[in-house]
């Protein structure tokens, strides 16, 4: 059986590629923010290894929680008039599964960015102009894991366009399983750093 795999939204205005490009954008600022906050702060803070290892599960929670939060949103409550293709593309992948796999990168990595940029940037502002403790090292360990989870989970859905499910589905797992274990390994490496002075 053959798909047809042209999404129904494919063409996008200039203005719309302006800002995915700024979602993807704010978002990894997003991500550069935590880290440096993580790198800079960790001596200060005081930290321990049970409020890091804490964090980065909870992080994972947070990150399945909030994503469903977003799905069940664009799916039921979002208002495709307000925010546009973004929530047709979202809503399209169950009419038409196989037309989400045809989108770009910019597409895919907006979808998780945008949400992110939004909502874990606003909580990273609050968290940095708090005290620097044990307890706002270990949200901003939150924060981090959430949006790269935001960000990666998108991204590495492009990896099952043209190859067959069940090899790309391992390759996509594998891929976003080492790119969160380096984001952990960056943790680790920051603190391990910082216990050797």
């Amino acid at each position: 059986m053959k798909f047809d795999r042209r999404p129904f939204f494919f063409e996008s205005t200039p203005f719309e590629r302006r800002c995915m490009r700024l979602s993807v954008g704010a978002n990894l600022a997003v991500i550069a923010s935590c880290a440096v906050y993580l790198f800079l702060e960790y001596e200060l803070s005081g930290v321990t290894w049970p409020y890091i290892v804490a964090g980065i599960l909870v992080g994972y929670l947070t990150a399945d929680f909030a994503s469903g939060l977003v799905h069940w949103g664009m799916d039921t409550w979002f208002d495709q008039a307000v925010f546009g293709r973004a929530v047709a593309i979202a809503r399209e992948h169950h009419t038409h599964p196989q037309h989400i796999l045809a989108y770009g990168f910019l597409e895919h990595a907006t979808l998780g960015s945008a949400p992110s940029a939004v909502f874990i940037g606003l909580a990273v502002l609050l968290t940095a102009g708090c005290a620097i403790s044990p307890l706002s090292y270990f949200f901003v360990i939150i924060w981090l894991i959430t949006s790269t989870c935001f960000f990666s989970a998108q991204v590495f859905t492009t990896s099952d366009i043209g190859a067959p499910g069940q090899r790309s589905s391992a390759l996509r797992k594998r891929c976003i399983s080492l790119f969160h274990l380096s984001i952990i390994g960056f943790i680790i490496v920051t603190t391990k750093s910082y216990d050797t002075v």
